[in-house]
């Protein structure tokens, strides 16, 4: 007997950010954080959910390397996102370590680095008050 247990733990594309637009509309909000593994941009979407955005440069090895470090930034997002809400805003992380990290190492990046970004924010754009 095979037992199916669906859980609430995807990424869905509507979680992701994809256009190019999004990611310069975040750019031009400026609100950063950057430690020794990431840059994290953060800005206000409109948007019940919180989305995430990945630039991973070439300088960071080859394909399989950067893709190593998405799936690890997505994970750690994905599980920090059923964890805690961050409604409303778009993420976009942009790795720096050429050697990818631990998915935990990403983990505890995020969660250190969110909470302060969206008081930023909310420091930087006083009208957006949830």
């Amino acid at each position: 007997m095979l037992l199916v247990v669906k859980n609430n733990y995807r990424f869905p594309r509507k979680f992701r950010l994809i256009r190019q637009t999004d990611f310069s509309r975040i750019y031009q909000q400026r609100c950063r954080q950057q430690g020794q593994l990431a840059t994290i941009y953060i800005a206000a979407n409109g948007l019940e959910q919180c989305r995430l955005g990945l630039s991973v440069g070439r300088r960071l090895g080859g394909a399989v390397v950067r893709n190593r470090h998405r799936r690890l930034i997505r994970e750690a997002f994905r599980l920090l996102r059923a964890a805690q809400q961050f409604p409303g805003f778009d993420v976009i992380v942009i790795p720096h370590s050429t050697q990818p990290p631990t998915r935990v190492e990403y983990q505890d990046v995020l969660q250190e680095f969110l909470p302060r970004l969206i008081a930023k924010w909310y420091r930087l754009h006083p009208r957006t008050e949830p």
